[in-house]
């Protein structure tokens, strides 16, 4: 069995000072998702239908 640790309290606490910085989140929600998305595909082998 693998086990995954994932400690994201410092990312939890940036977000939270950046939360308290703006007021419309959701510009930066949709660039944090979109570099998700990014670094996923390039980490994904391709997909062949």
């Amino acid at each position: 069995m693998i086990t995954l640790e994932i400690n994201d309290s410092e990312i939890g606490a940036a977000l939270n000072r950046l939360a308290r910085a703006v007021t419309d989140m959701t510009p930066v929600m949709q660039d944090i998702g979109e570099e998700l998305v990014v670094s996923t595909r390039k980490r994904s082998p391709p997909i062949r239908a």
